[in-house]
């Protein structure tokens, strides 16, 4: 299983792997996904991407930035006139 092609996503390198998150797929529509490539095998998994609270919400054009072994990210677009202003947080 790979992920769908997208932009507007972000990724971060954690040991071996690199995580990516959510992004824009071809049609335009707004993810939510989060994987991780292994950069040894070559191979994609698909992680969970929800929080205690529930869904995320997809999005494009945040920022991630790798702290330990946490994945941050901010904000980004939901739809044209939604921009979000979160944090999540996940623990790699």
């Amino acid at each position: 299983m790979i992920p769908p092609a997208r932009a507007a996503h972000s990724s971060v390198v954690y040991g071996d792997k690199l995580i990516v998150f959510a992004g824009k797929d071809e049609s335009n529509e707004k993810l939510n996904d989060l994987w991780a490539f292994d950069l040894k095998t070559r191979t994609w998994e698909m992680y969970q991407s929800h929080n205690s609270e529930g869904d995320v919400l997809p999005r494009s054009g945040h920022s991630a930035s790798l702290y330990g072994h946490f994945m941050i990210i901010f904000g980004g677009i939901l739809d044209v006139c939604k921009e979000l202003d979160d944090m999540l947080v996940y623990n790699i």
